[in-house]
């Protein structure tokens, strides 16, 4: 896709513009896509996290393609809690939107910052903004066009910050999540943005998943 070309110009210029962080951008590199674009259906469910996980001992390849009909969420489980709640809501939502029967890898997966890195605080000293990758999912949101947009993460940094600011929208219902967080949704005409507390510290049970994906 054009995006993964574009995206390639702006990461070494971004490395070009920042001699400090030259040598840790170049090692943490990035990765845009989690499933196979390719096999992802429109209309359906677009997953956005925070970002690639980065290892702070780790030097990573550049990006890769991914096999045809990957999915990482389904295909590379991890220790993590993360993944197996990722899971769970991804095929919900691929319920509610496409059907019981559409593969699971009919479901968009990326991250907002594509840029690799071990925390929130890494990214903002490596000088990412959120504003830096909306013109890209801009181009992935006008070409799947979902119905779903779900996001792991919803604080003041975070997908669902992006996507409301991206797409000009604000939080129209909150509902409880686990403990004392909210899950977050804004809704359009046609597509509704959901911010889930992000999944690595907080779950989400069937019933909350059956309100929010009614």
């Amino acid at each position: 896709m054009k995006i993964t070309r574009s995206f390639a110009r702006t990461f070494r210029n971004k490395i070009n513009r920042n001699p400090g962080c030259a040598a840790e951008l170049t090692r943490l590199s990035y990765q845009i896509f989690l499933s196979d674009p390719q096999a992802a259906r429109r209309r359906g469910v677009y997953f956005c996290g925070l970002k690639p996980y980065g290892n702070r001992m780790t030097v990573y390849a550049p990006p890769v393609d991914l096999p045809p009909n990957f999915s990482t969420y389904r295909d590379a489980p991890q220790s993590s809690r993360f993944y197996p709640t990722a899971r769970r809501v991804i095929r919900k939502a691929l319920n509610s939107t496409l059907g019981p029967e559409a593969p699971f890898e009919a479901a968009l997966c990326t991250n907002w910052f594509f840029a690799r890195a071990a925390d929130s605080k890494q990214l903002k000293d490596l000088g990412w903004e959120l504003a830096d990758f909306a013109e890209y999912h801009k181009v992935l949101l006008d070409f799947f066009r979902p119905r779903l947009i779900v996001c792991a993460g919803n604080g003041a940094f975070s997908p669902y910050r992006g996507m409301c600011d991206l797409l000009d929208l604000a939080t129209t219902k909150e509902l409880p999540g686990e403990g004392k967080t909210r899950i977050k949704i804004a809704d359009a005409a046609d597509f509704r943005v959901v911010g889930f507390p992000h999944f690595s510290r907080f779950g989400v049970s069937e019933e909350k998943l059956e309100e929010v994906f009614d």
